[in-house]
């Protein structure tokens, strides 16, 4: 979880003033990973409490799959219009009592449901490659230098044998750097999106077959390498760039049931969205 922006003092603490309130206290720090006698219902769930929109979309479902009488109808946009948890109380309560909120129709979004292509649902969150490749062109600068560097001296050793002139050495030093540089930033590029933006996956196979056991080793050889990744780039602005570079997302009224969705920290998360129980969402924070 986040680490909060803001520590709460305890005289500045606000318990809950009714049932609801309570609920809502629980369901929050359950999703939050912090104890319910830690939770003020006035101060603000994102500057206080470190919330991001995947703790929004987990708080959501949570509250939808209790028994309350409205809590089933909450949204996301619900919870981003009421910052506090005493507001979001005042908004369910005027909603269970009749005085529904006026929505736009254009962000009324008919949900579809995320099947079994994963596909479809990557391209769906993500610009397409060779447009976050152009973003990411001065991420791949230095490796570009460094691997004309190193094939230079080559070229020198050859020149003599081949009898290439040194007019012509710099011709083809230069080309090759450039198939180098452009193989390089589309090979990088895809190698940082599946590692640090995710993919999505669905383990179905049975856990008696040899290919579950394969898989098995495999998911942790990925996730071993994703984490020395994200160590690395953890804490430097260059995390934060490539992920708005990818514009990682989540569509709007999407309804997610069983995937496994590994996703970045800074993943936006559309209106209408619903996360159910069986859905599992890895959220990395910087």
């Amino acid at each position: 979880a986040s680490a909060p922006n803001t520590i709460l003092l305890d005289e500045s603490l606000v318990p809950p003033a009714n049932a609801l309130e309570e609920r809502l206290a629980l369901r929050f720090s359950s999703v939050m990973g912090t104890s319910k006698e830690s939770i003020s219902m006035n101060a603000d769930m994102f500057s206080s409490y470190g919330m991001n929109s995947l703790k929004v979309a987990q708080f959501v479902s949570e509250m939808r799959r209790s028994n309350d009488s409205y809590s089933g109808e909450l949204s996301i946009r619900d919870v981003y219009e009421s910052p506090t948890l005493r507001q979001l109380s005042m908004i369910i309560n005027a909603k269970s009592n009749g005085a529904a909120l006026i929505e736009d129709e254009e962000n009324t979004h008919e949900v579809s449901l995320v099947d079994e292509k994963a596909e479809a649902t990557e391209e769906r969150g993500y610009y397409p490659i060779l447009t976050t490749a152009m973003k990411l062109a001065a991420l791949v600068i230095d490796a570009a230098l460094l691997g004309s560097i190193s094939y230079y001296p080559i070229l020198l050793l050859l020149r003599v044998p081949l009898g290439i002139e040194y007019f012509f050495l710099w011709i083809l030093y230069f080309y090759l750097g450039i198939i180098i540089f452009l193989i390089s930033l589309l090979v990088l590029t895809w190698v940082v999106k599946m590692l640090l933006l995710g993919r999505i996956v669905e383990s179905s196979v049975s856990n008696k077959s040899i290919w579950f056991f394969r898989w098995l080793i495999f998911d942790y050889l990925w996730s071993l390498v994703n984490f020395f990744l994200l160590h690395i780039l953890s804490g430097t602005t260059w995390l934060n760039f490539i992920y708005r570079c990818f514009g990682a997302s989540i569509g709007e009224g999407t309804f997610i049931e069983k995937p496994c969705i590994r996703v970045p920290d800074l993943v936006h998360i559309g209106s209408n969205t619903y996360i159910s129980g069986e859905a599992t969402i890895m959220c990395v924070d910087e």
